[in-house]
């Protein structure tokens, strides 16, 4: 679980975050921020699970950071610490379903129990979340229901996706389970399913983990919610780890017969990679298959050599990058090409047209494909 304390009273935040260290678990982590500015900016780049406040600091005070991480879903649960018991101050807490009250000079033990407390309700309900919501979920999907049923805005909440994104996790601590995204469900086997919320904030939430092993397969966008779960789960399926924590995108086109896993693997790579280098051989690796097999596989059944493949698909994207004004050095260096002269043969090879006169065309607006053929 993460915590931050936040009071524009040096010692006094410093204090608090000490008491907290004493009675929570080792693998907990509490941070101090000494202004709402900061502590927005802090949350901003690393969500939090609970948020023990001062009220009165500096231009923005302690009720409207509530409000602003609560409207940004920067953390799942606030508690105020102050010295001033105010009537409004306790009515603006409740309207922001603060979680506790508590006055200041607060004894360790009252504090202990208040955040003790709070942690157990968070933990109860994210359990509950992860486990009986995944199965009505999941029955749910079996039977077909659309995402505007009203079942499946009972299920969903206000949170209706766009596009299912499935993430899987290997080697991450079990406080994972606390992320507080705007929605999350996940399986015994540690696979998320993230809905209507994008990887960053996940990402900043794995970072203080020893090793992190993240995949993810993305759905098109739809309104079919076991359609969406397929494509994302086939993305996530092909998904090669390869250390730079890769997100892959359902392709369509690529849904066809006779393929191969490694081969569709090989596909969806080239396809989440497209503006790198891409060797072939370390492609191999990363499949465990050996260079020559994959060489006949690939030719018997895409009717084109990998490196045929992998070059058109690379001039493709290197003339949408020009057209996105690149300049030609910056595209060659981005597809691992040791000179410009040797991309530009290349690219125009492949695409009949030079890429300066790809250049030329983009400054005069003409960028349709027949007008540059």
């Amino acid at each position: 679980m993460r915590y931050l304390v936040v009071d524009d009273d040096e010692a006094s935040c410093r204090g608090v975050a000490r008491r907290l260290c004493r009675f929570l678990s080792t693998d907990d982590d509490v941070a101090c921020a000494f202004d709402a500015e900061e502590a927005l900016a802090l949350m901003r780049d690393r969500p939090v699970d609970i948020l023990v406040t001062d009220i009165r600091m500096g231009e923005m005070n302690g009720l409207q950071l509530i409000e602003a991480v609560r409207q940004q879903k920067l953390c799942a649960a606030s508690i105020i610490l102050t010295a001033y018991d105010s009537f409004s101050y306790a009515q603006q807490a409740v309207r922001l379903e603060v979680k506790d009250f508590l006055l200041k000079p607060c004894s360790e033990a009252a504090l202990r129990e208040s955040v003790q407390r709070v942690t157990a309700s968070l933990l109860a309900q994210r359990n509950e979340r992860m486990g009986v919501t995944l199965e009505q979920l999941h029955q749910a999907i079996c039977q077909g229901e659309a995402l505007g049923s009203t079942r499946m805005q009972a299920l969903l909440g206000a949170h209706i996706p766009q596009m299912v994104r499935l993430v899987r996790l290997n080697g991450v601590r079990s406080d994972v389970l606390s992320w507080p995204g705007r929605w999350s469900i996940a399986d015994e086997q540690r696979r998320f399913m993230l809905v209507d919320d994008n990887l960053d904030s996940l990402k900043c939430w794995l970072a203080g983990a020893d090793r992190v092993d993240l995949t993810a397969g993305i759905s098109e966008a739809g309104n079919q919610l076991g359609e969406m779960w397929r494509q994302a789960g086939k993305a996530l399926h092909v998904c090669i780890s390869c250390g730079n924590v890769p997100a892959v995108l359902y392709q369509p086109e690529l849904e066809r017969e006779g393929l191969s896993e490694g081969v569709l693997q090989a596909l969806y790579f080239v396809a989440a990679h497209l503006g790198e280098p891409i060797d072939m051989q370390h492609l191999c690796n990363l499949l465990h298959i050996n260079y020559s097999y994959f060489s006949r596989l690939f030719k018997q059944q895409m009717g084109s050599t990998f490196s045929e493949y992998l070059l058109y698909w690379q001039m493709k994207w290197a003339k949408q990058a020009l057209l996105g004004g690149k300049r030609v050095s910056q595209v060659a260096r981005d597809l691992g090409y040791m000179n410009s002269e040797n991309f530009s043969r290349a690219f125009a090879r492949s695409q009949g047209v030079s890429p300066s006169r790809v250049q030329e065309l983009r400054r005069t607006g003409v960028t349709n494909d027949v007008q540059l053929v």
